[in-house]
């Protein structure tokens, strides 16, 4: 649902702040999973909170990583955007597998591994799984979105 939008957004707000705009709705969403405990209205709406700007801060990503490549050639006068692209999904899915193994790893340092049940999870056990995979992720995103607001410059933006 959020792709049609991107281009009305970067637009009107340009990619910079669409970017740090969806990261911030996503922090809420990430907030909202922590403290929403068991509220099925609650979880569903950090859901929706936490995946629907997903797709823009992909496209705001990609497009940058466009730009970069375009620029390269402008000053290179050489073209390496099926590299750059192909190494991009190479770390996508690099990426997948490392977070596949740390939901694994979270699991299994909280104590939800083995012949753990529902009655064994203890505050403690889920006080160290919202650290590992709730806390430490909203940090690395807001870092992301720091670095992206410090470093990116929009030519159309009248912040230049």
């Amino acid at each position: 649902m959020a792709v049609p939008i991107f281009p009305i957004l970067a637009k009107k707000m340009t990619r910079r702040y669409v970017y740090i705009d969806s990261i911030g709705i996503q922090i809420v969403g990430y907030i909202l999973f922590i403290v929403g405990g068991r509220s099925p209205l609650v979880v569903t709406v950090a859901t929706i909170l936490f995946y629907l700007p997903y797709q823009l801060v992909f496209l705001s990503t990609l497009t940058t990583i466009t730009d970069a490549v375009e620029y390269g050639q402008l000053k290179n006068g050489v073209c390496n955007e099926a590299v750059t692209l192909s190494i991009r999904l190479l770390l996508d899915k690099i990426a997948g597998a490392l977070s596949n193994g740390l939901v694994g790893f979270i699991a299994m340092v909280a104590g939800m591994s083995g012949g753990a049940t529902a009655s064994d999870l203890t505050s403690k056990v889920v006080t160290t799984f919202n650290m590992f995979a709730f806390v430490v992720p909203e940090i690395l995103m807001l870092l992301a979105a720091l670095i992206f607001a410090s470093k990116f410059k929009n030519k159309l933006s009248k912040e230049n």
